[in-house]
């Protein structure tokens, strides 16, 4: 069984991309593919990416291992190869999202 949820969503801007976002909810759990289509529409390659709470994950916000959360930044970067990677979080995952930039090179 592969690491990464069943439940993502991945949004692509109609033009070149300015660079690309990992979206991360908060503590209700899931993604939010409306947070990743605004970004989309606003020229970022966004990926919604449940890390607990969805199809695939743990079902609570607890133990969540970060190897878990890195899986999400290695998705966006298969979809969006060669753009700037940021992530963005609601609440929890806005600490989630100071996490993975303090342990993860790839994100500016």
């Amino acid at each position: 069984m592969s690491s990464r949820p069943q439940s993502q969503h991945l949004a692509r801007p109609v033009d070149t991309p300015r660079g690309a976002v990992l979206v991360l909810g908060g503590s209700e759990g899931g993604h939010h593919p409306a947070d990743a289509d605004a970004l989309a529409h606003e020229g970022f390659v966004a990926l919604s990416y449940a890390y607990f709470g969805a199809a695939g994950t743990p079902r609570a916000l607890e133990r969540i291992p970060i190897e878990h959360l890195l899986s999400g930044i290695d998705a966006l970067q298969e979809a969006a190869p060669e753009q700037r990677i940021g992530v963005v979080g609601g609440s929890r995952g806005g600490e989630a999202a100071q996490l993975l930039a303090s342990v993860d090179d790839r994100v500016r």
